[in-house]
């Protein structure tokens, strides 16, 4: 399990929810990349977007369709 968040290690790797930074840790990117440019890509899973007081949203993606995308591009 390459994600590094602390809080995420004892739910199953299959039912986590990523942050981008979680996504940017597992690629080995940036933040920034994760936001900018694979997220606007048609190929990247599509992310959630849970409720935050700013009404904006704050973007989850599911684990497994991360880890399947990457392993798609190998």
């Amino acid at each position: 399990n390459r994600c590094t968040a602390p809080s995420l290690q004892h739910v199953p790797i299959d039912k986590q929810l990523w942050s981008p930074q979680d996504v940017a840790t597992y690629l080995g990117v940036s933040r920034r990349t994760v936001v900018e440019r694979y997220a606007a890509r048609p190929d990247f899973p599509v992310p959630l977007r849970l409720p935050s007081p700013t009404g904006r949203g704050q973007l989850r993606w599911h684990s497994k369709e991360i880890i399947g995308w990457a392993s798609s591009k190998n």
